[in-house]
């Protein structure tokens, strides 16, 4: 790893003294450099860590990334704030673990982009109409607010507030969620979250006018009154976290999930 690095940190005071303790500490050991960095360490939540990503989503092949989280929550930081000088001392000493995890990829006329957590067509204040493709077979005509199609990375993120499931980020594929389906006796859809294979495609056609698309932390709303496709993949470009301490999946679960454990 080059020794040169940024900071990403979130407007927070505890992000910022943070950041300017990690500035203080690598000064003489590391080069900062917010175009060119080998590794970025986001300081605040998952929202900061995703926002760092986004700023180098064209950088990734020579990027890795690592958090050290302020609030209560951050499943994707591996230390705390009160970590900092523990990571700090880590990173001194070179040993890392890198994984990498395959960002989802939505293309359409509107918007195209990749994300880590999900990518999500969702239409709020009215219903979406939309025909639903799975390797271009037809699979229902689609009623309801929208779609979230997460990363199993992602699977913790809006997937688990929509009721889908955790699964384990080393398992490639997407988990397809239908965000508040209409069902009655004129109109249904198939309701449950489907898991599907790394080299599946989901296609949507319909009119969109009105449908938000994006992800993670950025959407674009669709204006034009026309019928067109929004095409969603696991894609091949890749994110790397850099791990300077084990820290067990289950355990991040617990950790994150269950009240009361530390």
């Amino acid at each position: 790893m080059k020794n040169t690095y940024f900071v990403y940190a979130n407007s927070n005071p505890l992000s910022q003294e943070i950041k300017e303790k990690i500035l203080v500490s690598l000064k003489d050991d590391y080069v900062l450099d917010e175009e060119n960095p080998s590794l970025v360490i986001s300081v605040g939540g998952d929202g900061t860590f995703l926002r760092a990503v986004r700023k180098y989503i064209d950088k990734l092949d020579n990027i890795v990334f690592t958090g050290i989280k302020t609030g209560k929550l951050g499943f994707l930081c591996d230390f705390s704030s009160d970590e900092y000088q523990t990571f700090i001392s880590l990173l001194k000493d070179g040993k890392c673990n890198i994984s990498s995890h395959r960002l989802v990829s939505l293309k359409s006329p509107y918007f195209s982009s990749y994300f880590v957590n999900e990518a999500r067509v969702e239409k709020i204040f009215d219903t979406l109409t939309c025909d639903l493709y799975i390797n271009d077979e037809k699979i229902e005509t689609f009623r309801g607010n929208g779609f979230n199609v997460a990363t199993s990375l992602g699977s913790t993120a809006y997937n688990r507030s929509l009721g889908g499931p955790l699964i384990h980020p080393d398992i490639e594929g997407l988990i397809l969620g239908e965000i508040a389906p209409i069902n009655h006796n004129v109109y249904g859809s198939i309701t449950s979250f489907v898991l599907l294979r790394k080299d599946d495609k989901i296609t949507l056609k319909g009119n969109f006018k009105g449908t938000f698309i994006g992800g993670d932390t950025v959407y674009q709303t669709i204006n034009d009154d026309i019928n067109s496709e929004i095409v969603i993949t696991l894609s091949d470009k890749k994110v790397q976290f850099a791990h300077f301490k084990e820290m067990r999946y289950y355990d991040k679960l617990k950790m994150s999930y269950v009240k009361g454990s530390k």
